[in-house]
């Protein structure tokens, strides 16, 4: 009984964060409760990876967006 207590408190916590980052079903369609625990585990762990890279391409474009902001300023002010 222990046991399948801890399997449904690791899947609700996968579904939880899942849901948290915008993931709802899989590409076949079924939904987070439909899954087993360890399919759960491999799209968080696939999902967070993304997510990481998703996060390095965001900062890289800021960082490039304040360049193009502080070269235009600098235009403007020149003027």
């Amino acid at each position: 009984m222990v046991l399948r207590q801890r399997v449904e408190l690791e899947k609700d916590f996968y579904k939880n964060e899942l849901l948290k980052m915008g993931y709802f079903k899989t590409p076949e369609g079924l939904q987070l409760y439909e899954l087993t625990l360890s399919e759960l585990e491999d799209i968080y762990k696939a999902e967070k990876a993304r997510g990481k890279h998703d996060l390095a391409v965001k900062r890289t474009l800021t960082e490039k967006q304040e360049k193009a902001a502080e070269r235009l300023s600098k235009a403007i002010n020149a003027l």
